[in-house]
Formats: C-alpha cells, sequence, structure tokens
C-alpha cells in the first residue's frame, strides 16, 4: 500500500531532494509508454542496429 501524507500519496521526492524507492504499487500507476510518449520518439527506440555475426574461429 502507498503510504498516505495528509490525505495524497507520499511524494517521490523529499524536501532534501531525495528520491524515495518505488514500490509495486507505485508501478501498477505506470501508463504504457506507448500512451505517454510521442510517436515519433517511440520510432526511434524501435530502431535496431543490424546484428554483426561473430566470426567462427
Amino acid at each position: 500500500m502507498i503510504k498516505k501524507f495528509a490525505g495524497k500519496k507520499l511524494p517521490l521526492i523529499n524536501e532534501e531532494g531525495e528520491v524515495r524507492e518505488l514500490t509495486r504499487e507505485d508501478m501498477t500507476l505506470f501508463k504504457p509508454a506507448k500512451e505517454v510518449l510521442p510517436a515519433s520518439f517511440l520510432q526511434k527506440l524501435s530502431v535496431r542496429k543490424p546484428k554483426i555475426e561473430k566470426l567462427e574461429r
């Protein structure tokens, strides 16, 4: 369960700027990349370099 802070979810960053550890519940709130990233960026991510076959000795 995500800890509550004054009725809200606990902030990811505290007053000192330190980031708290993500929990499984935090991750259940994540959205798929296809829903939040621009299509042009997703296209760049999907480009793969050709595999280089190892030479047999």
